[in-house]
């Protein structure tokens, strides 16, 4: 079904009341079957296209036209909304979706998907030469405490467990096991249906454990994403929706690889939504433990069914844990007499409230609930 709480409507309602998007420009003729009533009145006069690359920070972006407060308690996070009469990414474009909001785009009539929309965390710096990490729309959600911390020493750190959403984080593997074996860290436990609520981002990994240097850092959790139409939101052609987790940092030498970030969620609200392209809330892989030199990077959660792969560069035999994708669990890291592999990512949330699904010839991991 595709009705949103009733607490998501009444939140979205009170944020809106009183501002210029009521009753001023909707049309009273036309049908609006959407769950959240207060969305039908908006003026959607225009229709945003996206074409190459576009970067929203859902944090200060001036396209936000509304900015939702949260209610944690209910399970609605801060919303960044962008409305439109049509909502187009075209064929061959990347809209990458950043910052402290999770990102809503609403539209009265087509929401169409030919590009990439992508709300993902990443580890690799190559989508930006500044950082050294992006951190998904939303990303940074209250999560479920790791069962046990990764423990560490000069000999070899363990690593760190990768993080809990829909199902379980890895493992990380242990460190020092040929003298004083130190533990590796252990996930949280996967979020409950009401913990989950109607949309949260996914849950960061754990970092390593430390050695001479510090364990490697965990990878974020994925971001959140909510797309809504009065009509049809379709992901066709070459389109592509990701909220997919980062990969954990490899260990410094002798010192644990941190866990997998989870997938994030991605929720789709219309009457008819077709999926003929891919949707992908994926983990990532756990962290390669160091031995002389630093560990490899694991990868960040696939934009695919498959899954990512733990960091394995070669530089211990500590290899990360893989992150989770399609039905496939998220695999614990390596342990090894150095140091310990973090554990992979679990898998995120894909919801549709619709009350007509056509997929032929389209691919969502995980499979949707």
């Amino acid at each position: 079904m595709r009705r949103l709480s009733r607490q998501l409507t009444l939140a979205l309602s009170l944020a809106l009341s009183g501002c210029s998007f009521f009753g001023a420009g909707g049309n009273s003729e036309e049908s609006c079957d959407l769950a959240l009533a207060a969305l039908c009145e908006l003026p959607f006069g225009t229709s945003p296209t996206f074409g190459g690359e576009t970067e929203i920070d859902t944090s200060s972006d001036a396209r936000c036209n509304a900015i939702l407060p949260p209610d944690m308690e209910k399970g609605i996070p801060e919303l960044c909304v962008i409305t439109g009469t049509a909502i187009t990414i075209k064929a061959n474009a990347v809209v990458r979706a950043t910052g402290a909001r999770a990102l809503a785009l609403v539209a009265r009539e087509n929401l169409s998907i030919y590009g990439t929309l992508d709300v993902s965390s990443h580890r690799e710096s190559t989508l930006r030469s500044t950082v050294s990490e992006l951190v998904g729309a939303g990303a940074g959600s209250t999560c479920p405490a790791f069962a046990r911390m990764p423990g560490g020493g000069t000999l070899g750190g363990a690593g760190g467990a990768g993080g809990s959403f829909s199902g379980s984080g890895g493992a990380g593997g242990a460190g020092d096991t040929d003298d004083t074996n130190v533990a590796g860290g252990l996930p949280g436990a996967a979020l409950t249906a009401q913990e989950v609520g109607t949309l949260h981002a996914g849950c960061a990994g754990q970092g390593g454990g430390a050695a001479a240097v510090a364990g490697g850092d965990g990878g974020q959790g994925g971001g959140a994403v909510y797309l809504a139409s009065m009509k049809v939101v379709q992901v066709i052609g070459e389109g592509k929706i990701g909220a997919n987790g980062a990969g954990g940092k490899g260990g410094g030498p002798l010192a644990g690889g941190g866990g997998g970030g989870s997938g994030g969620m991605i929720v789709v609200d219309a009457p008819l939504v077709i999926v003929a392209g891919l949707i992908s809330a994926n983990g990532g892989g756990g962290g390669e433990g160091g031995d002389g030199t630093a560990g490899g990077d694991g990868a960040d959660g696939t934009l695919s069914v498959s899954p990512a792969r733990g960091g394995a560069s070669g530089a211990s035999l500590a290899k990360g844990g893989n992150g989770a994708a399609a039905s496939t669990t998220a695999t614990p890291g390596d342990g090894s007499i150095t140091s310990g592999g973090g554990g992979g990512g679990s898998v995120g949330v894909v919801r549709f409230r619709t009350d007509d699904l056509k997929t032929t010839g389209g691919m969502i991991s995980p499979p949707p609930t």
